[in-house]
Parts: C-alpha cells; structure tokens; sequence
C-alpha cells in the first residue's frame, strides 16, 4: 500500500491504523511473532517428522519479518516523516544484526537443515530457496532507494543475475539449487533439486 499510496495515508481506510499498530506488535527484541516471545539461542524448532509444520516458530517469523523489513523501508520510502515506523524499522534491522552471530556460529550449522542461503543468515549454505532470493532482492533495491549507497545496487544487481536468473527451473518456477558460494554470497551453481 505504501508504493501506492503517493504519500497519502488515506489509501486505504485500515492503512493508517495498520502503521499506527507496528510499534505496540513489536516485542522489545526487535522482532515481531504473534505466537509471543521466542528465545532465539534455542535450537531452531523445526517441525519432527510426522508434526505439524506450524508447530515451528523462528524460520517462519525469520521469514516473515524479513519480508515486513521491505514493507517497513517502503513506508519510510513513501512516509519520510514517519518517526515511529523508521524506528521500527531500525529495532527490525538491528535484530537481524544482533543475530548474525547466532546463525552464522560454525558449532551450529547441524541446526540449519532446511532450504535457503539467506533465510538462515549462513551465507555459505550449500542450497539456496527462490524466496530467500526474492527477499534478499528486494530489500537490497529497498534500501539502495533508501540510503543511496551504491553497495546495495550492486548486490541487487549480482543477485539477479548470478543468482535468481539461474534458480528459474526449466517450466519457469524457482526451488532449490545446490550453490557455491564466497564470503558475499552465491556464485555458482550446481544441478538443481
């Protein structure tokens, strides 16, 4: 709604209320997950076999909030005046920031079993996932729009080309693909899933 909106909060009857209610849903880690609070040094909860898949908390709120991390950049985009959701978007990034550890601890990497480069914070991740590309994508054009600096257009730029180009399957949808990656991400790629 922000792209659309012109800078006009009246795009939609719900979108002022909606920016309103980001900054009372995030919990004070930076995050947000409406199943409560999630100790985040745990084991990721991945669902056992034969549970139920919604039984798992941190990927889905990892993924979620990444994807309300472009939302938030788009607001602050078409809303520069917007103090309260800048904030929340800075506490959002921050939490990724302060995870980075975390996901990227050697001693850990048995935990990370599903699919996806950037969805695990784990940039040498040995298989990649079409929406983790789209996400890291969008918020690297996102943030280029935002702060102007080069280094996000030329991450966007790398990976469209070296990476979501090659991900298309042959009937054009996006899966898994093995990947070779360096310290900035994929740049090759093995057979496909």
């Amino acid at each position: 709604m922000a792209m659309d909106s012109g800078g006009d909060l009246a795009v939609h009857p719900a979108f002022k209320g909606l920016l309103e209610a980001v900054a009372r849903q995030q919990h004070p880690g930076g995050y947000f997950c409406a199943s409560g609070v999630i100790d985040w040094q745990q084991p990721i909860d991945h669902p056992k076999k034969g549970e139920d898949a919604l039984g798992s908390r941190m990927l889905p709120a990892l993924w979620g909030n990444a994807r309300l991390l472009c939302g938030l950049v788009e607001v602050m985009r078409a809303f520069p005046k917007d103090d309260a959701t800048a904030a929340a978007a800075r506490r959002l990034g921050d939490f990724y920031v302060s995870m980075l550890p975390r996901f990227n601890d050697p001693e850990r990497i048995a935990e990370y079993t599903a699919g996806g480069i950037l969805e695990k914070c784990h940039v040498k991740f040995g298989r990649d996932e079409g929406c983790s590309i789209v996400d890291w994508f969008r918020l690297n054009l996102a943030l280029a729009r935002v702060t102007n600096n080069p280094r996000y257009r030329a991450m966007a730029e790398r990976t469209l080309h070296n990476h979501l180009l090659q991900n298309q399957t042959s009937k054009g949808g996006f899966g898994h693909r093995r990947t070779f990656c360096d310290a900035d991400g994929a740049y090759g790629f093995g057979c496909g899933e």
